[in-house]
């Protein structure tokens, strides 16, 4: 099975891989778990950078004054976000994003939907896709979160490394 199946089998939520195109999010895969009750993202359909999870890892990729610009313009959209964020408050949001590794969005694109994400990177280092788990809120909530971040970055260096990325090595300086 491939990273993304193992991942749905052992987190029991939906995961999906986006990509950047220009300003914009496009999810291009999704894998459902076997459960009656799951989160569905709308594969194919471009969505603007002005929020959600798989968003924020991608601007964190870009200058601040680039993710202003895409904040302030706020690309209008056929989804309507329940609960997007505040140009200032996306910036801060980014900057966490550039510090931890990993976005999370709670109740922000989809109510009762909450999202964690973090960076599939290609050959040279350089960010190729967004890996996310994506689920009901009351099943994913910030402690859940913390359990599942590290079999979803676990997953995403799987993907990383049939894509040609190899981590640096840190050698001991004494």
């Amino acid at each position: 099975m491939g990273a993304m199946t193992d991942l749905a089998a052992s987190a029991k939520e939906t995961v999906g891989l986006s990509v950047g195109d220009a300003d914009r999010m496009i999810h291009v895969e999704q894998v459902e778990p076997q459960r009656r009750l799951t989160a569905r993202f709308h594969v194919g359909r471009p969505l603007p950078l002005w929020f959600g999870a798989p968003s924020r890892v991608l601007l964190a990729e870009r200058s601040d004054e680039e993710i202003l610009r895409v904040a302030g313009q706020r690309e209008l959209t056929d989804l309507e976000p329940v609960n997007p964020p505040a140009p200032g408050v996306l910036l801060g949001q980014v900057e966490e994003v550039r510090r931890t590794g990993h976005a999370r969005a709670f109740e922000e694109t989809i109510e009762g939907g909450h999202t964690l994400s973090v960076p599939v990177r290609g050959a040279l280092g350089v960010l190729a896709a967004v890996l996310s788990v994506t689920a009901p809120a009351e099943r994913l909530p910030a402690t859940r979160m913390d359990e599942v971040l590290p079999e979803l970055v676990d997953a995403a260096a799987r993907i990383s490394l049939r894509l040609g990325h190899r981590a640096p090595r840190h050698e001991d300086r004494e």
